[in-house]
């Protein structure tokens, strides 16, 4: 289980160690999709740190942010999960936009890793157990890291 706490990672090698983290610590939900909402302005490294987590979880396809596709699935060869979903929010108007891509149907497969980019914007329909990453910018190239469950 991931424990909720405040971190800092200074440069791209602290926020792939930082994914690393999360991908040997993070439990399948046994009834449900696991979700981790993401958090954080533009440019903070969303995309970046979910890039990191499906690699560590063995997606060798090119991951990229899923701004006006809304959703992009993966098959997760390595790891507790079998399929990974990618979900971006920041164009939607709410959580009733996901009901477009049949979301309630995701959310109720423990099969499933969900990563919800700009999360709060659909907070709502999300489970009770969502794992929250909220980044901000820090110093020079560090970045404050907020974990915590909602």
């Amino acid at each position: 289980m991931i424990e909720s706490a405040t971190r800092t990672v200074s440069g791209l090698e602290e926020l792939h160690d930082f994914a690393v983290y999360l991908t040997e610590n993070l439990t399948p939900e046994p009834h449900e999709a696991t979700v981790i909402g993401l958090i954080g302005p533009l440019g903070v490294g969303k995309t970046t740190l979910v890039q990191h987590i499906l690699k560590n979880y063995g997606v060798s396809s090119s991951v990229t942010s899923p701004t006006y596709t809304i959703e992009s699935a993966y098959w997760l060869p390595n790891g507790p999960f079998s399929n990974a979903y990618h979900l971006d929010s920041y164009r939607l108007d709410g959580s009733e936009d996901l009901e477009a891509l049949d979301f309630s149907r995701r959310l109720a497969d423990p099969e499933n890793l969900i990563l919800i980019e700009w999360a709060q914007k659909v907070s709502d329909i999300l489970t009770g157990k969502t794992l929250y990453i909220d980044m901000l910018f820090g110093e020079e190239d560090e970045r404050i890291i907020k974990t915590f469950y909602e």
